[in-house]
């Protein structure tokens, strides 16, 4: 069965190729298997395919999602894996199995999938993939390649490769696809494999190896269907692979595809001195062509009957001629139709056609020009005319060398042209700004007799910036004035201002009049106004496809010229004596100390005074007493500063920030009212001193009381008495202390203690208890005596309150007299009764009684001890009572006394 392919084409809507991909991203070089690819597995069964009944010889029972197609996919071109489907890339090279001489992509592609593996088991895969036909990919480009081993058994049992296009059933076609094997179309092709059509070299199958070890291959072959029938529809493409249903050998494919649109691309012009009228073209890559002309004039028949064969027409490009535009009656059409027939294969026996028709018109270039337009009265354009054939590739037929410009002063063409021009893009300045028009002819081909082109005048207009003037109120101000700034250009609609002083951008803004808001200026400012007219000219600027307005700016320069206001700086006799005159000059300096030159001076007697009493920098006047008098420097701009000196007779005046210091520091002494002053020092071994003799201000350090003496004098020398000043100086105090008792007397804690430090007036003691005193001399009582010292400090402090801290410890004397409760006399240690104590004991005496109340032992020497002996008789051993008394070597006069019983041991 055979369908015809039908799309008239108006020749003057241009026909675009743009959208030959668009509407299948993932089939031509697909990057994974989520653009719209599915897959299933299973078995190839013993029974043979059938394309008029949907059979295919293969069953499927798991299908696969394209994230489980994409993770299976192996790492390399080997197909020794398990995984039914990869993406092949040109980088993978060529098929191992077939001795590397088929590639794994077709040409021209960058990419494509194999279907299948080389793993025997009458494994069975199938590829589905879906889209919507529209206008743009109607024409449906399929290509394959297969290998398969050791076919032969038969065509039940044979792999088998089956290619088909199944439509959507659903009804409305709005919802998810549905698609059923009885769907398939009388022009889609079902191939399968079959022992008889392998033989080597024959409709492109190659043989590799002998025996059931060997492998047929087919080279890459492309099938073109028709899908015009199933427009604005989803159609599933799908292809099957089977291996041999005996288990013993494989079958696998490689599969690619692209889409283009149904049309014929054509070009024509009006038939001229020559025959050729233009070129139709069709797809360059089928199996066969065969074109046609009308026998009806212009017609959307698809009858060959309607047509006429067109002899040796028989290429993907027709060179239409002006005898095709002829009619069976002689007459000469302004229109004519044409067929082209297409014929491509899938399976070998079976051919499939397509017609596709166009009507040629007459056609020329489509006028497009793009302008810029300078502010120097010029103006550039480009030739971007196209036309409507572009050869599916987006390549203009129009020829903008061949492109001829005539351009002429008035607003119509008249006269001669005032330049002429050719080129794709021109450039031409008038003598003018105004409006003009040029003549533009765009070819498609040679000029002469065989042009084929168009012509159009249009007008343009050239523009020139406006005469920017600027008014300024002031240009020369002081630092803080403000200024008025105007724009008075003619006609001025946009207004904007630029200020910058140095290289600091100060302001950058548009106003809303033609005035700039006053605002004071502390730096000279440099000024640059931007303004046009409402003239304006249209323009795509961006390309967007909307005309801009675009305005010619000028632009105007200028400074405001800013004087900063002097600073005035005095030299001269300002102290003098009775009689003398002072003479007093003033220099204005910038801030940074340099001189302020071209400014003039005026005395006065008081401050803004009108009348001066002096003009020029310096002031020479006779004085019976203090004055002062006010300057006026103004500078060139008028920026006046007022100044103020006094002058005044000589009376010298010593000053000190301190008239009493301690040891080691600084004292300032200073005079006044003097010209000159000259210092002197009593004693004079102030080291600190030397050096300041003649300074009005000295800073030194004595190191004891010293008296200065300073003598100020005049401007002119005269003298004045003498003025002294004594600095008595404070030693720092040397901190000594003196204990009475030196220790604590845990019997009578009390100690004096008393600052006796050379310097010191006051003092303030810490006795590490929590108590203090600032008494010189202090008796006190120590309560808590568990430590064997206590730490004490004293801050003591002369005069000036210069102060030093000295810290000591005192011990902590404990009183005690210790006896044991038992000694034994034969013993080395402990072997007599005596008195243990680290103190001086005096008046010492002790007594023993044995039980019977006779007494044992009796001695006034604490370091003699009884040895258990009486009257050379050694006593009985048991208890005895003891009783010792004695006083402290300290002068007290207290008895102390202890007893007790100790126990005498044999």
């Amino acid at each position: 069965m055979k369908r015809i392919l039908t799309f008239v084409l108006l020749l003057f809507v241009a026909v675009g190729s743009a959208y030959s991909q668009a509407a299948c991203p993932g089939l031509k070089n697909p990057t994974n298997f989520n653009e719209k690819y599915s897959g299933q597995q299973g078995e190839k069964i013993n029974q043979a395919p059938n394309s008029q009944t949907g059979v295919t010889g293969m069953t499927f029972n798991t299908t696969l999602t394209a994230a489980q197609m994409n993770a299976a996919a192996p790492s390399s071109n080997s197909c020794n894996t398990a995984s039914s489907f990869r993406i092949m890339s040109v980088s993978d090279g060529y098929d191992p199995n077939t001795n590397n001489q088929l590639p794994v992509v077709p040409t021209g592609f960058e990419r494509s999938i194999r279907v299948g593996n080389c793993q025997s088991g009458s494994r069975a895969e199938a590829l589905y993939y879906d889209m919507q036909v529209t206008q743009h990919n109607a024409l449906l480009y399929l290509y394959f390649a297969i290998v398969v081993q050791a076919p032969g058994h038969g065509v039940a049992q044979d792999p088998t490769f089956i290619i088909r296009i199944t439509a959507d059933t659903s009804s409305d076609q709005t919802g998810e696809p549905h698609y059923t094997e009885n769907q398939i179309r009388g022009d889609t092709s079902c191939y399968m494999i079959t022992s008889s059509g392998l033989s080597n070299g024959v409709n492109g199958w190659h043989s590799i190896g002998s025996g059931y070890n060997t492998v047929f291959y087919r080279d890459w072959n492309m099938a073109c269907i028709n899908l015009y029938d199933f427009l604005y529809r989803y159609v599933r493409i799908e292809v099957m692979i089977g291996d041999c249903s005996p288990s013993a050998h494989y079958g696998y494919a490689y599969f690619a595809g692209e889409c283009r649109p149904m049309t014929i691309q054509v070009n024509g012009c009006n038939p001229g001195s020559s025959e050729a009228v233009g070129v139709a073209k069709v797809p360059s890559d089928m199996n066969g062509y065969q074109w046609y002309k009308s026998n009806i004039g212009v017609t959307d028949s698809k009858d060959l009957s309607d047509y006429t064969i067109i002899q040796g027409a028989t290429d993907s490009i027709l060179s239409v001629r002006t005898q095709d535009f002829v009619s069976q009656t002689g007459d000469t059409m302004a229109r004519q139709t044409f067929l082209c027939q297409l014929t491509t294969f899938m399976d070998p026996s079976r051919p499939l056609t397509s017609e596709m028709v166009a009507t040629v018109n007459n056609m020329k270039p489509f006028l497009k020009l793009d302008s810029i337009v300078n502010c120097n009265r010029g103006i550039t354009l480009t030739d971007r005319s196209r036309a409507a054939f572009d050869d599916g590739m987006e390549i203009n037929q129009v020829d903008t060398a061949l492109t001829e410009w005539f351009f002429y002063e008035d607003e119509m063409p008249a006269g001669n042209p005032v330049h002429t021009a050719t080129g794709g893009t021109v450039h031409y300045e008038y003598a003018t700004a105004g409006i003009h028009s040029v003549v533009v002819r765009s070819h498609t081909g040679q000029t002469g007799d065989s042009a084929c082109y168009n012509e159009k005048t249009v007008q343009i207009r050239t523009m020139e910036p406006p005469d920017v003037k600027v008014k300024l109120s002031d240009q020369d101000i002081c630092a803080g004035d403000s200024v008025i700034l105007t724009n008075v250009t003619p006609g001025a609609t946009w207004t904007r201002w630029v200020l910058t002083q140095g290289d600091s951008l100060v302001a950058d803004t548009v106003t809303r009049t033609t005035v700039l808001p006053k605002w004071p200026y502390y730096e000279t400012t440099n000024v640059t106004l931007y303004t046009h007219t409402a003239q304006y000219t249209l323009q795509d600027t961006n390309v967007d496809g909307v005309q801009d307005k675009i305005y010619c700016v000028g632009r105007y320069d200028t400074v405001i010229r800013v004087q900063p206001y002097p600073e005035v700086e005095f030299t001269g006799e300002l102290v003098v004596c009775n009689g003398s005159p002072a003479v007093i000059t003033a220099q204005a300096k910038y801030e940074d100390g340099s001189d302020y030159a071209g400014c003039t001076y005026a005395w006065h007697e008081m401050l803004y005074g009108n009348t001066p009493i002096a003009e020029g920098a310096t002031l020479t006047i006779d004085i019976s007493g203090d004055r002062t008098f006010f300057v006026a420097a103004t500078s060139t701009n008028g920026c006046t500063t007022w100044d103020s000196i006094k002058v005044m007779l000589v009376s010298p005046k010593l000053k000190s920030d301190k008239i009493a210091i301690c040891t080691g520091d600084t004292v300032m002494l200073w005079g006044e009212r003097a010209a000159t002053y000259e210092w002197s020092s009593n004693p004079t071994d102030d080291a600190s001193f030397w050096g300041q003799e003649n300074n009005d201000t000295i800073i030194v350090m004595p190191k004891h009381t010293t008296t200065y003496t300073l003598v100020g004098r005049g401007s002119n020398g005269c003298g004045a008495t003498s003025i002294s000043q004594q600095i008595t100086v404070y030693d720092y105090p040397i901190p000594m202390v003196q204990l009475t008792p030196d220790y604590i007397d845990s019997e009578n804690p009390r100690v004096q203690f008393s600052d006796i430090s050379p310097n010191a007036t006051n003092s303030l003691w810490d006795f590490g208890n929590g108590k203090t005193s600032t008494t010189r001399s202090i008796v006190h009582t120590f309560t808590d005596l568990d430590a064997d010292s206590l730490l004490i400090s004293l801050h003591t402090c002369n005069p000036l309150n210069c102060c030093n801290d000295t810290t000591f410890y005192i011990p902590v004397g404990i009183f005690s007299v210790w006896y044991p409760n038992a000694f034994t006399p034969r013993l080395e240690s402990n072997n007599t009764f005596r008195a243990y104590t680290n103190n001086v004991l005096v008046d010492y005496e002790i007594f023993i009684y044995n039980r019977q109340g006779a007494l044992v032992f009796h001695s006034v020497d604490p370091h003699e001890g009884w040895d258990g002996f009486h009257n050379g008789e050694p006593c009985p051993q048991g208890a005895y009572v003891y009783i010792a008394t004695y006083k402290r070597d300290d002068g007290s006069t207290r008895t102390l006394s202890q007893k007790g019983t100790v126990t005498l041991l044999r």
